[in-house]
């Protein structure tokens, strides 16, 4: 997954005390670039390079290998080559980026390799922000204003952070054990592909794909793709795709007016019955329970004069 690269970085710049956000340009070095935003601001990842965006306590969009991922409060999420991060009309929220060439994240791995027989990989996925991961990013975006040096294999602040991603990720280094292949280079070459389409799954508009056109972005017929997406994940591409229409399903009825026939037209579902069968199957709770949960907040308390005595 990580090839060597001699490409230059995306320049350092301020620290997080300044407030304000970098402008980022093309240099002729190889250093690393680690930053802090407070609010608004975009990064650049360029080919040959991965970046870590942490979206500590913001909302942040990032454009992926021509995906729109969205990252929630509390999550981050690691891409390999061309992308970008970025915010915009917010309030202060902190985000974080840390980016470096290939190379440089597989000297990291390989120095923390010591006593395995196979060098592991930071796969390009979601992953939660755990207090050490932030912690530790925060530490190296604090050095942003200074030269932040090129022996990041040695520097033990660099190497903490890329344990805490390897610890988070070792459910998936599991999972590409799962995959097809003779060879660890066909299991992972496998594992990459089925990685995309559960990324598409997650980052396409609910309902907007099937399994067959997933199948053939990943080179598998329907039937082999299905089997060899749950045998890794656990769960068949259709039970994502469901879930993920309810968690949209879920937001429309929480953030919305629109009534429960409505929301199960917008996602697909010609019965409203058979939207909340679902609905019901996946969080415990029926639809029309929420949305009235909602009318009700929405309306407030009532005052002594909103009682009718009969």
């Amino acid at each position: 997954m990580f090839v060597q690269s001699t490409s230059n970085l995306v320049a350092p710049a301020a620290t997080p005390a300044s407030g304000s956000n970098p402008v980022f340009a093309r240099k002729a070095t190889d250093q690393p670039c680690a930053v802090y935003f407070s609010g608004e601001g975009s990064i650049s990842c360029p080919s040959g390079h991965a970046m870590l965006v942490l979206a500590v306590d913001a909302h942040v969009q990032l454009e992926f290998q021509s995906m729109l991922l969205g990252l929630q409060p509390g999550e981050g999420f690691f891409c390999e080559g061309s992308g970008q991060a970025f915010l915009s009309r917010t309030t202060q929220r902190a985000w974080m980026a840390l980016c470096l060439p290939l190379s440089g994240w597989t000297r990291l791995v390989g120095a923390l390799e010591s006593g395995w027989t196979e060098q592991r990989v930071i796969y390009a996925a979601r992953l939660g922000i755990s207090e050490r991961l932030r912690l530790l990013a925060t530490q190296l975006a604090q050095r942003a204003a200074l030269p932040l040096g090129t022996a990041t294999d040695r520097d033990p602040v660099w190497l903490g952070l890329v344990d805490e991603l390897l610890v988070q990720q070792e459910a998936l280094r599991r999972a590409e054990q799962r995959c097809p292949g003779r060879t660890r280079r066909q299991r992972r070459s496998a594992f990459s592909r089925l990685l995309r389409a559960r990324l598409l799954i997650d980052s396409a508009k609910p309902g907007s794909l099937s399994v067959a056109e997933l199948a053939r972005l990943a080179n598998y017929s329907t039937s082999h793709f299905s089997r060899v997406f749950e045998s890794a994940f656990g769960a068949a591409p259709q039970q994502l795709m469901l879930s993920r229409r309810m968690q949209y399903a879920r937001q429309l009825l929480e953030a919305s007016h629109l009534a429960v026939r409505e929301v199960a037209e917008l996602i697909g579902f010609r019965s409203a019955s058979a939207f909340s069968r679902a609905f019901r199957n996946e969080f415990g709770i029926a639809p029309r329970e929420l949305d009235e949960q909602r009318r009700w907040q929405d309306k407030g308390p009532c005052s002594e004069h909103d009682h009718i005595t009969l």
